[in-house]
C-alpha cells in the first residue's frame, strides 16, 4: 500500500475514484474483495477503515478457530 500511495502522489490532478477503482481491480477474488464491491469507500481513509474492520473480524475468527 505504501508503494501504491507514493506512486499515485506522483500524478497529478488525480481524481480520488481512480485509485480506488485500481485497488478493486487489482484483488484477488475474496471475501474482502466481495466486501468492496459491496460496499465501495469513497476515498483512501475511508478504504483504511474498511481494511482494519475486516483486519479485525479476520483476526477475531482466527482466535475462535484456536480456542
Amino acid at each position: 500500500m505504501a508503494r501504491f500511495n507514493k506512486a499515485s502522489l506522483t500524478i497529478p490532478n488525480l481524481h480520488p475514484k481512480v485509485p480506488m477503482h485500481s485497488i478493486k481491480v487489482g484483488l484477488r477474488p475474496s471475501s474482502f474483495s466481495n466486501t468492496l464491491y459491496a460496499d465501495t469507500p469513497f476515498n483512501m481513509d475511508e478504504f483504511h477503515a474498511q481494511v482494519a474492520r475486516y483486519m479485525s473480524i479476520e483476526e477475531n475468527v482466527a482466535a475462535k478457530k484456536q480456542a
